[in-house]
Protein backbone atom coordinates (compact mmCIF):
# COMPACT_ATOMS: atom_id res chain seq x y z
CA UNK A 1 0.00 0.00 0.00
CA UNK A 2 0.75 3.65 -0.62
CA UNK A 3 0.72 4.77 3.19
CA UNK A 4 0.38 9.01 3.51
CA UNK A 5 1.89 9.60 7.14
CA UNK A 6 -0.66 12.61 8.89
CA UNK A 7 0.22 14.34 11.82
CA UNK A 8 2.02 17.97 13.43
CA UNK A 9 4.12 19.31 11.74
CA UNK A 10 4.21 23.56 12.87
CA UNK A 11 5.17 24.70 16.19
CA UNK A 12 6.52 28.26 17.25
CA UNK A 13 9.98 26.48 18.27
CA UNK A 14 11.89 24.60 15.62
CA UNK A 15 13.39 22.28 17.61
CA UNK A 16 9.70 21.07 18.17
CA UNK A 17 9.01 20.79 14.75
CA UNK A 18 12.22 18.80 14.30
CA UNK A 19 10.89 16.49 16.74
CA UNK A 20 7.37 16.26 14.68
CA UNK A 21 9.52 15.80 11.36
CA UNK A 22 11.67 12.95 13.19
CA UNK A 23 8.48 11.14 15.03
CA UNK A 24 6.73 11.28 10.86
CA UNK A 25 9.94 9.56 9.36
CA UNK A 26 10.57 6.89 12.07
CA UNK A 27 6.80 6.32 11.10
CA UNK A 28 7.90 5.99 6.98
CA UNK A 29 10.84 4.07 7.90
CA UNK A 30 8.68 1.46 9.97
CA UNK A 31 5.84 1.26 7.21
CA UNK A 32 9.21 0.94 4.75
CA UNK A 33 10.22 -2.06 6.77
CA UNK A 34 6.87 -3.39 6.34
CA UNK A 35 6.61 -3.50 2.75
CA UNK A 36 4.68 -0.75 2.09
CA UNK A 37 5.41 2.49 0.24
CA UNK A 38 5.02 5.58 2.58
CA UNK A 39 4.98 9.33 1.87
CA UNK A 40 6.20 11.55 4.28
CA UNK A 41 4.95 15.26 3.52
CA UNK A 42 7.13 15.79 7.19
CA UNK A 43 10.01 15.53 4.81
CA UNK A 44 8.88 17.27 1.85
CA UNK A 45 8.24 20.68 3.10
CA UNK A 46 10.73 20.48 6.12
CA UNK A 47 11.77 23.99 6.74
CA UNK A 48 9.43 25.56 3.70
CA UNK A 49 7.23 27.15 6.67
CA UNK A 50 9.60 30.37 5.87
CA UNK A 51 9.32 30.87 2.79
CA UNK A 52 7.50 34.29 1.78
CA UNK A 53 4.74 33.42 -0.95
CA UNK A 54 3.86 29.49 0.05
CA UNK A 55 0.87 29.94 2.63
CA UNK A 56 -1.43 26.99 4.46
CA UNK A 57 -3.93 26.72 1.74
CA UNK A 58 -0.64 25.66 -0.74
CA UNK A 59 0.53 22.94 1.50
CA UNK A 60 -2.77 21.92 1.97
CA UNK A 61 -3.64 21.81 -1.66
CA UNK A 62 0.34 19.70 -2.37
CA UNK A 63 -0.87 17.21 0.61
CA UNK A 64 -3.96 16.65 -0.68
CA UNK A 65 -2.76 15.86 -4.30
CA UNK A 66 -0.40 13.22 -2.41
CA UNK A 67 -3.13 11.73 -0.53
CA UNK A 68 -5.20 11.59 -3.80
CA UNK A 69 -2.43 8.79 -5.08
CA UNK A 70 -2.41 6.95 -1.48
CA UNK A 71 -4.69 3.79 -0.54
CA UNK A 72 -4.15 4.71 2.98
CA UNK A 73 -3.68 7.23 5.65
CA UNK A 74 -1.73 6.78 9.19
CA UNK A 75 -2.66 9.01 12.09
CA UNK A 76 0.55 9.73 13.93
CA UNK A 77 -0.62 10.40 17.88
CA UNK A 78 -0.29 13.93 17.70
CA UNK A 79 -2.74 14.55 14.58
CA UNK A 80 -5.24 16.10 16.87
CA UNK A 81 -3.04 18.90 17.44
CA UNK A 82 -2.52 19.97 13.57
CA UNK A 83 -5.37 21.72 11.87
CA UNK A 84 -3.66 20.35 8.81
CA UNK A 85 -3.56 16.90 9.67
CA UNK A 86 -7.32 16.72 10.40
CA UNK A 87 -8.09 18.05 7.41
CA UNK A 88 -6.27 15.51 5.87
CA UNK A 89 -8.25 12.77 7.76
CA UNK A 90 -11.77 14.36 6.63
CA UNK A 91 -10.00 14.53 2.71
CA UNK A 92 -9.07 10.58 3.05
CA UNK A 93 -12.06 9.54 4.69
CA UNK A 94 -14.03 11.56 2.01
CA UNK A 95 -11.99 9.40 -0.89
CA UNK A 96 -12.51 6.26 1.08
CA UNK A 97 -8.55 5.93 2.23
CA UNK A 98 -7.80 3.05 4.89
CA UNK A 99 -7.44 4.68 8.04
CA UNK A 100 -4.42 3.65 10.55
CA UNK A 101 -4.32 4.83 13.96
CA UNK A 102 -1.05 3.33 14.67
CA UNK A 103 1.84 1.69 12.71
CA UNK A 104 1.18 -1.22 14.34
CA UNK A 105 -2.16 -1.49 12.91
CA UNK A 106 -0.14 -1.48 9.41
CA UNK A 107 0.17 -5.14 8.22
CA UNK A 108 3.67 -6.46 7.68
CA UNK A 109 3.83 -7.52 3.72
CA UNK A 110 7.64 -7.45 3.93
CA UNK A 111 9.39 -10.84 2.45
CA UNK A 112 12.38 -11.22 4.49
Amino acid sequence: MRIYIAGKYTDADRKQIDKNVEKADQAAREIARRGHTPFCPHKLTNYWENDPVLKFEDFLRIDKEWLRLCDAVLMLDNWQESGGAREELEFASALGLRVFWSVDEVPNCASR
